[in-house]
């Protein structure tokens, strides 16, 4: 597989390099895809706990919070009067 970088990519790379922090070019795009490839994996679990969650609280479920909701469950709020004094 043949990749463009940019230039910016480019000297990145190279600075990654010549500071001795990777070996080669190689190396350095080789963690850079692993990373991605991490993060990508994270991003998917995250995604599928969401749509459980979504799932799971729906109405059609009976679950969640949305009982919260009804009246009969609502206490009125009652405004609050803060006085403030300066020592």
């Amino acid at each position: 597989m043949e990749l463009q970088l940019t230039p910016d990519q480019e000297a990145l790379i190279r600075l990654a390099v010549s500071s001795g922090r990777y070996p080669t070019p190689t190396d350095a795009v080789r963690d850079a895809v692993e990373r991605w490839e991490e993060a990508e994996r994270a991003r998917y679990e995250l995604i599928s706990a969401l749509d459980f969650a979504e799932t799971d609280l729906s109405p059609a479920r009976g679950g969640g919070l949305f009982w919260l909701l009804s009246p009969d469950f609502c206490l009125p709020i009652q405004p609050q009067k803060f006085t403030f004094t300066m020592a």
